[in-house]
């Protein structure tokens, strides 16, 4: 109703003003998971902690006994360990300025992923970074853009790099092409914001909205849109990619380019949402978005699976398939191609695979 989808215009989750309207993929919260629920699953998850925690005395004893010497990745994970206390408590997080509570936002910059973790305290986390520094014997090289810091990790051989930054109450990561910083950096920073945001629309309200997902974690990937940053050569990705990159990708010509988004647009989009999340239970569900056409035919595939038995089971299914409608269905997809097969170089195997097909159903 309209009264519905008015209540959802307000977000709150303030990660979101970061996030532009038109990204390929996000993953986001709208509100945070309960402290009660956080705590009995930390509880739960002990086993795992402690077998990880042998393989973290493991990795102790042997840097102590110098197996990792001059492993810079060896002595930050050993100056991070150090710092943790050995157990990933909700205290010792703390000690970081994390919060299982706080809010995230995982974004694509054309195809490149952004991640931004609310932090509870940004101050306690910059204590830590300098503790571990100390505990390492060096300092991570700070570099700044227009008077903001932030720290760039990568290879002098590589074309990209992972980039970290702490802003006003968040922790953002990245990683995109150094040879696009002069595009990238002012909006990684929040320096730039968009000009749309999810936030302004509450985007992912209404999707929950319409979906039946929960605030606890939702988001999409428009497939179509992923597809078209990567093989379109006038995407803002291939823009912003090194020739090195660009190069790989320039052996798909017109046609091909034609017939992968063709394919591609059967499915152009899929969402996933928590349902729900209890003490004791947590339910997610992914929707592919399909097709009419081809939708229509999935759905006269599916049948009336019979009830699972009841009983004192460790697990007990059940399964139906209808072969017939199944064989029908398989056969007509693939004489489609066998008598009209793709024309692009790259797709001669699924021409091959359609021909057999066509042979097997018809024996």
């Amino acid at each position: 109703s309209d009264d519905a989808t008015v209540s959802l215009k307000e977000n709150t989750n303030p990660l979101l003003a970061y996030v532009p309207t038109d990204t390929p993929y996000v993953f986001a919260d709208l509100e945070p998971i309960p402290v009660e629920i956080t705590d009995v699953y930390i509880e739960r998850f002990q086993p795992v902690l402690d077998v990880m925690s042998e393989h973290v005395e493991k990795f102790k004893t042997g840097y102590q006994a110098g197996e990792f010497q001059d492993n810079q990745i060896a002595q930050l994970g050993m100056a991070v360990l150090d710092e943790l206390g050995g157990d990933l408590s909700t205290e010792n997080l703390e000690n970081f300025g994390l919060s299982l509570q706080a809010h995230h936002a995982v974004y694509g910059t054309g195809i490149f992923p952004v991640v931004r973790l609310g932090l509870m305290d940004e101050q306690k986390l910059r204590d830590a970074i300098a503790r571990i520094e100390i505990k390492m014997g060096a300092e991570l090289p700070v570099k700044t853009f227009n008077g903001t810091s932030y720290w760039r990790m990568s290879d002098d051989q590589a074309p990209v790099a992972v980039y970290i930054a702490i802003l006003e109450e968040q922790l953002a990561l990245s990683v995109f092409p150094v040879n696009s910083e002069d595009s990238l950096l002012a909006a990684f920073l929040g320096q730039q914001m968009p000009a749309e945001s999810m936030a302004s629309g509450n985007t992912l309200g209404i999707m929950n909205h319409e979906k039946g997902y929960t605030g606890y974690g939702s988001g999409f990937m428009d497939i179509q849109k992923m597809a078209d940053e990567i093989i379109n050569p006038n995407s803002e990705t291939r823009g912003l990619m090194s020739p090195e990159m660009i190069a790989q990708l320039d052996s798909l010509d017109a046609v091909c380019v034609a017939e992968i988004e063709s394919m591609i647009s059967k499915t152009p989009r899929m969402t996933a949402g928590t349902t729900s999340l209890t003490a004791n239970e947590v339910s997610v569900r992914y929707d592919l978005e399909v097709e009419n056409s081809l939708a229509s035919g999935l759905a006269a595939l599916v049948s009336n699976i019979p009830t699972a038995s009841d009983g004192n089971f460790l697990l007990s299914a059940s399964l139906a398939i209808k072969i017939g409608k199944l064989r029908s269905f398989v056969l007509e997809k693939a004489t489609a191609i066998f008598e009209n097969p793709y024309q692009c170089a790259n797709l001669q195997k699924l021409n091959e695979q359609a021909g057999l097909l066509v042979t097997q159903l018809n024996t």
